[in-house]
């Protein structure tokens, strides 16, 4: 390789460009995470407005999550923009532009999420990404020869650069697909004309044999305290009453209502099971529970606790508990007993009209004819299915590696998973994003294996990076905390791939040495390789 002066003109305009390009990469990342799904609308802009101006300068609890992801999220820009600025200013004057671009780029973000329907603007935001930004200008400035001297170094590899420009634009990829996949996950697709029922469905085709005598539902998700509380209280804790959609206590009087405003009344109707040939009394809105809908899809979330007494234990027919659907064919949410297990039947963008693609099984829910109290939550893209206790839980991952699934799976096919089966879903879709970026930065580590330092830092960012992007795109998406189980698992497989790699490409070289001049020595094979670069 053609040794050349690290502080010519050239790689300086060489390394100006790199700078460049990677601050143009990574703000439209940026605007990715934090505007898609792009849906912008004038509807609710003033009291948008309205509340981001009154805010407090007293941050909640709830908030330092947030915070310290924006913070992170601003840290690579605040170092790319440190370094444009100090190869042209002086420090104090590099600082001055770094901050006010960083808070430039903030309030632009969040004056656009303004009109956005899922997003929140914060004035607390702003103040996270230009800390951020500051955080990045400081490390740039405290190692900023180390730091020139590394990426000049890399800059005058011509394979390191492109295997650099492959593996960033493998990332921006794969963190993109993740945000449709994610957005599927969403409750967006249900219908607002939809029956609530209890005991059959909405056609009364399906009738189910038992007693349930106590239905909540909340806009929300609840938190492992309040699932606690729930449990111990025999009823749905919700901190914000406001929270609570409806919430039926039945008798064997008709029609019921529901103890908060709002929701229709349920009415009785009667079917012949077939099967069985009896009457079954079964439940029904007098009218379309459209507050229950708009409820939950203006929340992305919902809270649904019920307690029930099975008169089957197996059931050889599709008998439906709780629904909320127009009919058999069209539904939002379906509770079906199959056999002794609960089949969750949940409508999003992925799973089509009778959400079915896929549905979720509890197995064993039906497992005897007592009374028990179940307690289903979602929040976001996490389904969890109680029964009588907190620790007593299925959890399913409605994330982007199930939606993916969905895209390979037949139309017409129904599919019953199990909550081990989703996790595996994930666990495939982490294997798809880190074994062709494992790949990639593998081979970066190989080529600069004798700088150390650099090499050094090329496979910590590399299992890094993917992680951190791929759990900010989930954090932003979800409007969940971050999830650093999540991180973790996506570290360790990075590093794992990563590693396989590496070994294969040192073992294939020595296999190709030793073919050629017969065996050698790991000293001579390492001489050979520093004379070869």
């Amino acid at each position: 390789m053609k040794r050349t002066d690290i502080s010519g003109p050239d790689n300086q305009r060489s390394f100006n460009k790199v700078l460049v390009r990677s601050a143009i990469v990574v703000s439209l990342v940026i605007l990715g995470l934090t505007l898609f799904p792009f849906d912008f609308t004038r509807l609710g802009f003033t009291p948008r407005l309205a509340a981001f101006v009154g805010q407090r300068f007293l941050p909640a609890e709830s908030l330092w999550d947030d915070i310290i992801v924006n913070v992170v999220l601003f840290v690579p820009l605040g170092m790319i923009f440190g370094g444009l600025a100090l190869r042209r200013y002086t420090g104090g004057k590099s600082f001055v532009l770094v901050t006010m671009g960083g808070a430039l780029f903030s309030c632009v973000i969040e004056a656009l999420q303004l009109f956005l329907p899922f997003r929140f603007s914060s004035i607390f935001d702003i103040a996270s990404n230009t800390a951020g930004s500051l955080i990045g200008f400081v490390l740039m400035f405290l190692g900023q020869a180390r730091i020139r001297g590394m990426a000049d170094r890399f800059v005058r590899s011509r394979a390191t650069t492109r295997l650099a420009t492959a593996f960033i634009a493998l990332l921006a990829f794969f963190t993109m697909l993740s945000f449709p996949l994610l957005h599927a996950s969403r409750f967006t697709g249900w219908d607002r004309t939809s029956s609530f029922t209890i005991g059959n469905d909405a056609s009364g085709r399906r009738p189910w044999f038992g007693k349930i005598s106590e239905v909540a539902i909340s806009r929300m998700g609840t938190s492992h305290d309040e699932v606690r509380k729930t449990f111990s209280r025999d009823e749905l804790f919700v901190a914000d009453k406001s929270n609570l959609v409806c919430k039926y206590e039945i008798r064997n009087s008709s029609p019921v209502n529901s103890s908060v405003s709002g929701m229709p009344q349920l009415v009785t109707r009667r079917a012949v099971a077939g099967g069985r040939k009896e009457l079954v009394k079964w439940l029904k809105s007098k009218s379309a529970a459209e507050h229950l809908t708009s409820s939950v899809v203006s929340t992305g979330r919902f809270s649904l606790y019920f307690t029930y007494a099975s008169d089957v234990v197996s059931s050889h027919a599709p008998s439906s508990l709780i629904a909320i659907a127009k009919n058999s064919e069209q539904l939002n949410l379906a509770l079906t007993q199959m056999g002794a297990d609960l089949i969750i039947s949940l409508r999003t963008m992925a799973t089509g009209l009778e959400g079915n693609k896929p549905q979720f099984v509890v197995p064993d829910f039906f497992q005897d004819t007592k009374k028990h109290r179940a307690l289903i939550t979602c929040e976001k893209w996490v389904l969890r299915v109680y029964r009588d206790s907190p620790e007593n839980v299925q959890t399913f991952v409605i994330g982007p590696g199930l939606a993916l699934t969905n895209r390979f799976l037949p139309s017409y096919r129904t599919l019953d998973i199990t909550s081990r089966f989703a996790d595996i879903n994930e666990v495939l879709f982490a294997l798809i994003v880190t074994v062709p970026l494992g790949l990639i930065s593998s081979r970066m580590v190989y080529v600069m294996r004798r700088r150390r330092l650099i090499s050094a830092a090329i496979a910590s960012a590399a299992i890094v990076l993917p992680a951190l992007m791929m759990g900010l795109a989930i954090a932003f998406m979800t409007g969940r905390p971050f999830d650093t189980e999540h991180f973790l698992r996506m570290a360790i497989l990075m590093a794992l791939s990563k590693s396989l790699f590496f070994l294969m490409m040192v073992r294939e070289e020595r296999f190709s040495l030793a073919s050629h001049n017969g065996p050698v020595s790991p000293a001579v094979t390492s001489t050979v390789h520093e004379q070869s670069y």
